[in-house]
């Protein structure tokens, strides 16, 4: 086996059989790929798809007939050369973020032609890898959180990069997302803790344990919070920490 931090050099053996992250087939077609299928990280953004693979990034125009191949606008190489754990666009479409293995976050400028340009850097965001990134609706706060268990507020719309709030969770960080208001920050870990933040404040209005095992996803509906269990279970919560209702076996999930 290779080294913990390094890719596997194989191709993947099926690429026509990957999703893009609301399901439908992704067809990378003659586009040829050198990782560990579980190095590859996907993301969308209107009609483009990013694939990251090991320390790179590739951005797909899917505007084309799905019976047709993306066209590969450009790809990024992380500054690092660690691989690339994390992607996402601000919802303006003029930022790109990227987290690697070793926590340093990237801004990308993604609107010119070809590979996007690096703005800067946030070297030490992390004390790990970056797991996973989301913009606000504003496209101004970037939330991140890390395999140390940290989520993290950056302030990306300013020439500081201010962090702008700090939040200790019981382990890897999976999942964060930001309410359609953009008031509410809530946030998934390894070991099924939720936290549930105030964006104004940065108050935590609720941190509790979900489930026992690995929450990889949650969504907030204004009252409600759901919470997706990778065995396949979701749990329906108040804002703070209160069941509502358990669906067992929801989804086939390994």
């Amino acid at each position: 086996m290779p080294p913990k931090n390094q890719a596997a050099t194989e191709k993947i053996p099926d690429v026509a059989h990957l999703d893009d992250a609301v399901g439908n087939p992704l067809d990378l077609g003659d586009q040829k790929a050198v990782c560990s299928p579980n190095d590859m990280r996907l993301t969308t953004s209107n009609n483009l798809s990013i694939v990251s693979v090991g320390g790179s990034v590739h951005i797909f125009d899917e505007k084309q007939p799905f019976k047709k191949a993306p066209v590969l606008l450009g790809s990024i190489r992380s500054g690092t050369g660690a691989t690339v754990w994390s992607t996402a666009f601000a919802p303006n479409g003029k930022l790109l973020a990227t987290g690697d293995g070793v926590g340093c976050i990237t801004i990308w400028d993604p609107t010119g032609d070809g590979s996007p340009r690096e703005l800067y850097s946030i070297p030490d965001a992390c004390n790990a890898r970056l797991a996973t990134m989301c913009f606000s609706n504003d496209s101004c706060v970037l939330a991140t959180g890390g395999k140390d268990g940290n989520v993290k507020v950056w302030d990306v719309n300013s020439s500081a990069h201010k962090l702008l709030h700090s939040e200790k969770l019981n382990s890897e960080v999976l999942c964060i997302v930001f309410s359609c208001d953009g008031k509410r920050l809530t946030c998934s870990t390894e070991k099924g803790a939720v936290a549930h933040l105030q964006t104004d404040s940065w108050k935590t209005l609720g941190k509790w344990n979900a489930w026992t095992g690995r929450v990889g996803s949650v969504s907030y509906g204004g009252r409600v919070i759901a919470c997706a269990c990778y065995h396949g279970g979701i749990r329906l919560w108040t804002t703070t920490g209160g069941l509502l209702r358990t669906i067992d076996n929801a989804h086939n999930v390994h």
